[in-house]
This record gives structure tokens, C-alpha cells and sequence, in this order.
């Protein structure tokens, strides 16, 4: 079994590896498309290729909750749900908002910092509670 401190470093090596790679690729994506203007099916490919590493993360977080011990995993989880929940109501109200009003869209791909703003927001709300 790892030490806490054991998971925390694979954690974090394995979010800032896949950040790493989720900028370059977005930034050559966005450079092959100003440069190369490519047909839609490069384009579909590169935002594929683009949106892999987010699902690195996704494992990422994953392998931590599964490696942590039954106390962080209980908090982490618990946080998880609430930001699913919040940015849940956000996506529905915004939709709401568009449907009813002229307020402009939010790209679809926005959802997943929204996510983790809200699951920051979430771990700050339990942290002052308790």
C-alpha cells in the first residue's frame, strides 16, 4: 500500500504530464488549423487528439481516489458529487438563460474548468465548515 504522501506525488506528476500535453497539443492543433486551414476531418481528428489528455486526468483522478485512504477518499468523493451537482445547475440555468434571453452561449468544452472551479469552491466550503 502507498503512503499518503506516495499518492499525493503520483497525483500530481500525473495532472501536471497530462497538462503539459493537453497545452502543447491544443497549441499545435490551433496552430495547424490558422496555418494549414485542414478539411473537418482533420479538424475532428485534432479536437479528438486535443481532448485525450483531459481524459488522462479524468484517470488521474481516479487512480487517487482509489489509492487513497477510506477518510480522504469518503472527502474527496463527497466534494466530487456537490461539484457535479453545481455545475450541473449551472449548465441547466445558463441553457435556461440562452433559451429565454439573448445572453450568449458557453462553449460546451468550458464544462470541464467549470467543473473543477466548482469543485474547488466545494473543498473550500467543507474546509471552512469544519
Amino acid at each position: 500500500m502507498k503512503t499518503a504522501k506516495q499518492v499525493q506525488n503520483d497525483y500530481t506528476k500525473g495532472i501536471i504530464l497530462y497538462a503539459l500535453l493537453y497545452a502543447a497539443i491544443l497549441f499545435a492543433s490551433i496552430y495547424a488549423i490558422n496555418k494549414f486551414n485542414p478539411n473537418n476531418f482533420v479538424k475532428i481528428f485534432l479536437a479528438l487528439m486535443t481532448s485525450l489528455p483531459i481524459g488522462g486526468t479524468i484517470l488521474v483522478f481516479l487512480n487517487y481516489i482509489k489509492n487513497a485512504d477510506e477518510f480522504i477518499r469518503a472527502q474527496v468523493v463527497e466534494v466530487f458529487v456537490k461539484a457535479t451537482g453545481v455545475t450541473f445547475f449551472i449548465a441547466t440555468f445558463w441553457g435556461f438563460m440562452e433559451n429565454y434571453t439573448a445572453i450568449s452561449n458557453i462553449d460546451f468544452y468550458m464544462t470541464y474548468p467549470i467543473f473543477w472551479a466548482c469543485f474547488g469552491l466545494m473543498q473550500g466550503i467543507k474546509k471552512v465548515r469544519a
